[in-house]
């Protein structure tokens, strides 16, 4: 959003077109005032939309504002995506509160981001819940979700990909470990990589290059085997079958891993309620 309106008009009006349809989201935060040729980009060529949040998100009061007004407009036009970052105060912060509170701004859908080594995190290590702390906020976060029956208002997209790989044996977002196979994030500086979480610091290519050179370089291929190994305790964890070893960029902190664990247990004692969590 920050090129010209026209600029990202021509963009989708000359796409190449694959399988029917070539499909268009921006991911915005929604900080600026909405003129009606931005809302009319938006109704007309955007298939979804999302935008973050986290308690570190806005300046002041009158940001926050501007944001919650923008999300109410564009949440009645477009199906939107709420991003939530899992800080740490975040995972100090009632799930309830959360989820409730993007219903009321009218979002469509919720999926709550964890934190990487990387990028601020790296730098600003004290924002970063540990692996226990996240792992009980999660669980919490599902068992209200049943319990005040959610679902029926919001789709979440977290547990959804839970719900997918339990049922179906699908491994989707963070879970299918093939996103440095699979996708290609280019950043504003013409520089490539495959996981748009760390592609501005770790990236291993450039647009310049040829197709052939680009695949074929040392760096896509070092983050491809690095995304395939698993730590081998996942091989002994009795959810590795439907975990798949979450997101390779998840590091562990002594013998406790980053993924939901205690939901995974919760399921093994009762699944009763994983396909109403299906979106």
């Amino acid at each position: 959003m920050l090129s010209p309106i026209d600029t990202l008009i021509d963009v989708c009006e000359n796409s190449p077109v694959w399988g029917g349809k070539t499909k268009f989201s921006i991911s915005t935060n929604l900080v600026y005032p909405l003129t009606d040729k931005k809302i009319d980009f938006f109704q007309k060529y955007m298939d979804d939309m999302g935008s973050s949040y986290d308690f570190l998100r806005f300046e002041n009061k009158m940001q926050q504002e501007l944001w919650e007004q923008n999300s109410r407009i564009l949440n009645e036009l477009v199906p939107m995506t709420l991003f939530v970052t899992l800080d740490r105060k975040m995972v100090n912060t009632d799930p309830r509160i959360v989820i409730e509170y993007a219903i009321s701004l009218g979002y469509r859908y919720i999926l709550f981001e964890r934190i990487t080594n990387d990028g601020h995190a790296k730098s600003n290590p004290d924002i970063k819940p540990n692996n226990h702390e996240q792992d009980f906020w999660l669980h919490r976060m599902y068992e209200e979700t049943v319990k005040n029956e959610y679902y029926k208002q919001i789709g979440n997209v977290f547990l959804n990909e839970l719900a997918e790989a339990w049922i179906y044996g699908v491994h989707t977002g963070n879970r299918c470990r093939n996103c440095e196979q699979n996708l290609l994030t280019i950043n504003a500086d013409g520089t490539i990589a495959g996981c748009p979480n760390t592609a501005p610091v770790d990236n291993w290519g450039h647009i310049d290059q040829a197709v052939e050179e680009l695949f074929q370089s040392r760096g896509r291929k070092e983050a491809i085997l690095c995304e395939t190994n698993r730590d081998p305790r996942c091989y002994e964890c009795d959810a590795f079958d439907v975990c798949n070893g979450d997101c390779y960029k998840l590091e562990w902190q002594g013998n406790k891993c980053q993924a939901p664990q205690m939901i995974w247990q919760s399921l093994k004692q009762d699944d009763s309620h994983i396909k109403k969590l299906l979106m």
